[in-house]
């Protein structure tokens, strides 16, 4: 998507601030796209995705939403769930 410090917008006499705290971060549109940016770089770079998961460089992860909300057990419940209402309703 791009490095974040372009991607706010902010008063001119704060953009040096904004360079400063997020020049060295890039937006992925996802974790396959960070994924793979993270490699071709070496790990060098703070990767964040829209869904706010993170790569940090070394190439530690960290979790977004995606983690906190909608992991594979729980999107698994709601699927179950979803069923059950579904099938009430008929």
């Amino acid at each position: 998507v791009g490095v974040a410090s372009q991607l706010v917008a902010t008063e001119e006499r704060y953009r040096v601030v904004a360079e400063f705290l997020l020049g060295n971060i890039v937006v992925a549109e996802d974790m396959n796209s960070a994924s793979r940016m993270a490699r071709r770089y070496g790990y060098r770079l703070r990767i964040v995705t829209l869904d706010g998961q993170v790569i940090n460089p070394g190439g530690s992860f960290t979790g977004g939403s995606r983690f906190q909300s909608g992991g594979f057990i729980t999107r698994s419940n709601q699927i179950e769930r979803l069923e059950r209402e579904q099938r009430r309703k008929r």
